[in-house]
């Protein structure tokens, strides 16, 4: 008999309907087939399959068994076809039909349980979007699946029930609690809140545009001064993510398998501090099969590199596509899989290899060779790219004694939060119909459309172009950060003020 069940597969994090065709013959010699180009993974359901039936007290006749994996020019890859494959295999023998309706995705135990199956919530988000009514999964992935109103969600917690459930419509007990949905608010560390930092008012003032309008930031400045310190503050500042946003990065983390089976849904935004030595594969995103990379985790979040410089060039390089565009395409001699990539890239960096150059009392030992080599790790186009670039100082010794003696009460803090979430609450009521977010993603047809300027931020912008010979690129983005500026002033029009501060933060 030849029974049909409904899975899904992945092209990149997109779903795709996948159709389990399992075909058991009396006739023949006992065997076990899957095709449909699958990788090793689904291979090892044939062993995983045969163990979890006996273990549960079925019979798992010697027959011929195959199963084709639909379409097959889709490569399969995942232990989620575990369940598809013994559902297929049982109403095989049974001659049960199987509703078209009715997805089913998991990983087989050997002792016939169920266990804990990443990328439940996207199989739940397919079902919503392509009229499936129901879905079986896990049991530990229940909550995960059951976010999205309009699909039943039934958990398995081992396959004696299910089959019991398909034969019989006995019923299957699904535990969920809508309450755990809700994300908490995390309080904030006092070591990674603006007001644990002392001084540094024109990079803290950085971080809040940054914070504000979605601008990449470059902080330089000696060692000790503040630099990764004042970006892990910058996720303590920004509003939380929207419902949209929240959706989007809870796809990804869902794909990857590193949701909280607790709490599911992801409201904070994402915070990814990747060590210099890491892969271009585990940065960008790479591997076989492929898998994202930290920019895509850092999506609708930020990206902090800290000790830029030190990173491969070839990393460094390959942001330049996925700053501008907000996505990444990585293609393979046999496949393509597109990732989201829209993040806000923060770096920290010394002015030179010792550290030291331009401090105030310690003697920098670089040669000018070295330092222009340094800097030249960082190429143009990167640095192009780069909204905001502010500068740390040294501290007096004075100023450090002073602040050991009385921290801040942490009204800095609360009121650099405040003004970032109303300036990103204008900027979400400003971009509701294009599909945008912040300032920071406007194209130049945006800026045209958004950004009304005085005469005189007109004719200061126009001297800055001329003097500091400004590429088309920095033009604009002055005028989006200029922009920002404005929304944190609820002031609807970008004067002089706001563009000669935009100034003040480009690379020099």
């Amino acid at each position: 008999m030849l029974v049909k069940v409904k899975c899904i597969s992945f092209r990149g994090i997109t779903p795709v309907e996948v159709t389990v065709e399992v075909y058991v013959n009396n006739r023949g010699l006992p065997s076990f087939d899957i095709v449909g180009l699958a990788d090793k993974s689904v291979e090892e359901s044939k062993q995983r399959v045969k163990t979890a039936f006996l273990s549960s007290n079925y019979d798992f006749r010697d027959k011929k068994i195959t199963v084709n994996l639909a379409p097959a020019d889709l490569h399969k890859e995942g232990t989620y076809y575990d369940l598809p494959i013994a559902v297929g295999i049982f109403c095989a023998q049974k001659n049960i039909k199987i509703s078209e309706d009715a997805l089913f995705f998991g990983e087989l135990s050997l002792d016939g349980s169920l266990r804990s199956t990443a990328r439940t919530f996207l199989l739940g988000l397919f079902a919503k979007e392509t009229g499936f009514r129901r879905i079986y999964i896990p049991s530990p992935n229940v909550t995960e699946a059951s976010m999205l109103n309009g699909v039943e969600v039934i958990g398995i917690s081992n396959l004696d029930d299910l089959f019991k459930h398909l034969q019989y419509g006995s019923n299957i007990a699904t535990k969920y609690d809508k309450a755990r949905v809700q994300d908490k608010s995390v309080p904030a560390s006092i070591e990674n809140t603006l007001d644990s930092i002392q001084g540094q008012v024109q990079a803290k003032r950085a971080l809040v545009i940054s914070a504000a309008g979605g601008h990449n930031l470059l902080l330089t400045g000696t060692p000790g001064t503040g630099k990764t310190m004042l970006a892990k503050a910058l996720p303590e500042i920004l509003s939380d993510l929207s419902e949209e946003e929240s959706l989007e990065v809870t796809k990804i983390y869902s794909y990857i398998g590193e949701l909280n089976q607790e709490e599911p849904l992801i409201k904070r935004r994402p915070f990814r501090s990747p060590h210099h030595t890491s892969s271009f594969a585990g940065v960008i995103g790479g591997g076989n099969p492929i898998s994202p990379g930290e920019i895509t985790k850092a999506h609708r979040g930020i990206l902090f590199l800290d000790e830029m410089p030190e990173f491969s060039r070839n990393i460094l390089e390959a942001l330049r596509q996925p700053v501008q565009d907000g996505y990444i395409n990585l293609t393979r001699s046999r496949t393509t899989a597109s990732f989201p990539a829209s993040f806000m890239l923060v770096g920290a960096c010394n002015p030179c290899p010792c550290g030291y150059s331009g401090h105030p009392t310690k003697e920098c030992v670089c040669s000018a060779a070295k330092i222009s080599w340094y800097k030249r790790r960082l190429s143009g186009p990167i640095l192009d790219r780069i909204d905001l670039f502010a500068k740390t100082v040294p501290l007096s010794d004075k100023e450090v004694l002073e602040f050991t003696k009385c921290l801040s009460d942490g009204t800095g803090q609360d009121q650099s939060r405040a003004l970032v979430t109303e300036a990103r609450k204008i900027q979400a009521k400003r971009f509701s119909k294009i599909g945008i977010y912040t300032n920071a993603e406007m194209t130049n047809s945006h800026i045209k459309h958004f950004c009304t300027m005085d005469s005189q931020a007109e004719i200061l912008l126009h001297q800055a172009m001329e003097r500091f010979a400004l590429s088309p690129r920095s033009y604009f983005k002055i005028i989006k950060i200029a922009k920002t500026i404005a929304d944190l002033e609820h002031n609807a029009l970008i004067t002089s003020a706001h563009i000669a501060e935009a100034l003040q933060y480009r690379d020099r």
